[in-house]
């Protein structure tokens, strides 16, 4: 998974990736945190708040490598 991918996820449907993680620790201590149930080929995907000053929220999806 590179970031730019355009991935479809049970939660989220489709969403693009801004950030990757060499683990699900780093992704976390990121503020990656929002789940997306997205866990296939090794790879699992969470999503960021980020609040815009008009008010509406966007997110920032981050994906990890899952296991050891």
């Amino acid at each position: 998974m590179k970031i730019g991918d355009y991935v479809q996820t049970p939660r989220f449907l489709g969403v693009t990736i801004d950030k990757v993680f060499n683990n699900q620790m780093d992704a976390l201590a990121a503020g990656y945190t929002e789940p997306t149930h997205y866990h296939k080929d090794g790879w699992g995907i969470y999503g960021k708040h980020i609040a815009f000053k008009d008010g509406l929220v966007k997110f920032s999806w981050g994906a990890y490598k899952e296991g050891k």
